[in-house]
This record gives structure tokens, sequence and C-alpha cells, in this order.
């Protein structure tokens, strides 16, 4: 036992000996006394101005080689204004100069590989900053809140990680490299001096990707994207022209909610599913062309298109769901394929225009009490096949429309 505790204390002076924590000009610092590096932890005192970190530091006659900066190493040093970070640092912490609300000016190692998450979060004076080339993964929220940022140029990295400009309100001009395969969620969130932005062949863009981006104005999806997720242009309210690729299978809940700008949207024949809400409140859409391989309307899909005046849906669909057409004011007619065979609740509430539906199905539609207003009951026309009158007459909901009359196959087609 006296031996192992010999043994044990000996390894104690030895760690103790292999790595120290010193004070330098300024800065404290971590050393590893075997490889002779430093980490610099935090500046001894508040940072002030402009600083160049040193590339080396000597301690009694030894040299050490700065090679990284700590974890929130210089957090919230309000007074910083620019700093250079020499080429021996290989990694800088997370968080390092996040919340530096004066620093204007960064010059980072021509050699970084690697940023960590929200290294300049909340820097709201940066206004420009140049990535190394070799730089080839970016953590989570790197400039997360830079509302003075400007421009950027990606180097070549793989992926925009999640949040990473999300609130850059003045970001205008964002350079991605081809290398990029993936937009992560929120990360060009709230960007909203943005108003246009090349994608590269990017498969996937994350939900909220370019939220609240309020500004910017057309998009041209590319032919390796295969869905668009939720909420990736919502409330882009100037948004006016989006290119759908012929990739583009489904489109997820509340999209484009929001878009008011959007005057119309021409779904690619090969795209099978649509989210709820997904052009919900698109005010200025006056078309929209539905893919013959839709089955279901989803809720709300359509919901506040005050514009839409006129929709044709395709005859794959099965099911219009809840307040799929609600508050679409300036519809006038709706046929309805023979494939229909469930309407929910208010999915044509509000269509306070709407005067002529047409029913091609020769039995009636499962159909909510309330699918129609009452204004639409009681002035709409219900036009059916003459073989099928009687059945719409029958239908408990059906025959709440007072006007039901029949209409031959010719008539019907002549309407569409």
């Amino acid at each position: 036992m006296k031996r192992y505790l010999l043994l044990l204390a000996a390894a104690l002076v030895v760690a103790s000996i292999s790595a120290r924590k010193i004070t330098h000009e300024g800065y404290s610092f971590k050393t590893n006394e075997k490889e002779l590096t430093a980490v610099l932890l935090k500046p001894s005192q508040p940072a002030r101005g402009d600083i160049v970190i040193p590339d080396t530091i000597v301690i009694d006659s030894l040299r050490y080689i700065v090679v990284e900066i700590a974890s929130a190493a210089f957090q919230g040093q309000a007074a910083l204004t620019s700093v250079v970070i020499p080429s021996t640092v290989e990694r800088i912490g997370a968080r390092a100069f996040a919340a530096c609300a004066s620093l204007r000016s960064v010059e980072l190692p021509s050699t970084l590989q690697e940023i960590s998450d929200a290294l300049f979060f909340n820097c709201i004076s940066l206004t420009d900053i140049e990535l190394p080339t070799h730089l080839r993964k970016m953590g989570e929220g790197v400039f997360r809140g830079c509302t003075s940022l400007e421009s950027i140029v990606l180097p070549m990295i793989a992926e925009v990680p999640e949040e990473t400009f999300q609130a850059c309100r003045s970001l205008k001009d964002v350079t991605l490299p081809q290398t990029v395969t993936a937009i992560r969620e929120g990360a060009f969130a709230d960007c909203s001096a943005l108003t246009d932005i090349v994608l590269p062949m990017v498969r996937v863009i994350e939900d909220g990707a370019f939220w609240n981006c309020q500004n910017l104005s057309a998009i041209d999806l590319p032919a390796s994207l295969t869905k668009i997720e939720d909420s990736v242009f919502e409330n882009c309210r100037s948004l006016r022209f989006v290119r759908f690729p012929a990739s583009i299978g489904r489109i997820d809940n509340r999209a484009f909610r929001g878009c008011s700008s959007l005057q119309e949207a021409d779904l690619p024949d090969g795209l099978t599913a649509l989210g709820n809400a997904v052009f919900e409140d698109c005010s200025a859409m006056t078309r929209i062309h539905l893919p013959k391989s839709l089955k279901v309307v989803p809720s709300a899909a359509f919901r506040g298109c005050s514009s839409l005046a006129a929709v044709e849906l395709p005859a794959s669909v099965q099911a219009i769901d809840g307040d799929a057409f609600c508050n679409c004011s300036t519809i006038e007619r709706l046929n309805l394929p023979p494939s229909v065979k469930a309407i929910g609740a208010k999915a044509f509430a509000g269509c306070s225009n709407l005067r002529d539906i047409y029913a091609s199905s020769t039995f009636p539609a499962k159909m909510k009490k309330n699918s129609f207003s009452k204004d639409i009951l009681r002035g709409g026309v219900l036009h059916v096949f003459p073989h099928s009158i009687d059945a719409y007459r029958l239908d408990k909901t059906w025959s709440k429309f007072y006007n039901i009359v029949d209409y031959t196959r010719e008539e019907m087609d002549a309407s569409k």
C-alpha cells in the first residue's frame, strides 16, 4: 500500500508538471509541457480595442506555440473591436467570441479547418468576415444574431449547419459553394434583407431554413431536391416566383404559408403529398396546378388564398381535408371529380363567390354538414348527373343545397 501511494504521488507530480496554468502578457494560458504548446483560456483583464493574439509565448526561457483558443475565451468582451488570430491556432472553442457587441473585424488563420458552435453568436457589430479556404466544417449557430453582417462567401463545406445565419437581418449577399448538399434547420431563418440566393445541387433543405426571409423574391429549386420540409419558406412575403423541379415528391407542412406575393405554383406531376397549410395565406395566388398523382388536398392547404379564382382538382384526388380551400373568396366554380370520396369540415367555408359546384360522382362523397358555408348551400347550384340527382337529394348533407339540378356529361365536361 505504501508503495502504491508513493507511485500515485509521483504520477500527480508528473501531471502537474506536464500541464500548468499561467498568466502572461494579459492572457491566461494552459501549457502542455511535453509538447510545448499553449491554450489561450481568457484575457486576464477586459479586452479592449484591437488585439493581436500571440503565436508564441516565452516562459522561463521555454517557447510555447499557441495552438488553441478555449471555449468562451472572449465571450461577452463588449469593448473588443477587432482580433487577429495567428496561423498557429488549430482550434477555436465554442462561443469563443460570442456576444462581443463591438467586434467589427476578425482575421482567422488561413489553415483553420473547423469552426465551433456559436463562435460569433450575437456579435452585432460584425459586418464582414473572410472564412479560410481550408475550412471544411462549421458548427451550429456560428453567426446567429450577427445583425450587421452584410455578406458572406462560404468555402468548400458540405452543409450549412443549423441556425448558422439565423437573424442576420442585414445579410444581403450569400455565396454557396457547389460542395453544399444540405441546408440545415433554420440556417437562414429571419434573414430579412436577403433578396436572392443561388442554390447548388442540394439534396436537403430542412425545416424553416429560409423562414421569414421577407425580401426573398425568387427561388430556383435544384433538380437534386426531392422534398421541401416544414416551414422552409414560410412568411417569405416578397416571394413571387418558385421553380419546382420534377424531382420534388412532397412538400411538407406550412412550407409556403404566408408567402403573400406568390402568384402561382406549378407543382410537378411526380408530387404525391402536400402538407397541412402548405400554401395558406398566399393571398396573391391566382393559379395552382395540382399534379395528377395527388390523392389528398390536406387541411388548410390553400386557406386564405383570396385571389385564387379557379382550382382544377385532378382525377386522382380522393379526399379534401378540413379548411382546405377555406376563405378562397374569389373561387366561382368547383369541379369535384368522381374520385373524391370525402370532404372535410369547412373545406370550402368562406368561399363567398362560389356559385356552381359540379359533382360528377354517381354516389355522393362523405361530407361534413359545414363543408360549405350556409350562403353557398342557399345561393349556390349543385350540378349532378341525372341518374344521381335522387341520391344527392336524399343524402343528409348534400340535401342541404337548396338548388340541385341535373346535368349531362357533355355539359359537365364543357364546364371544366
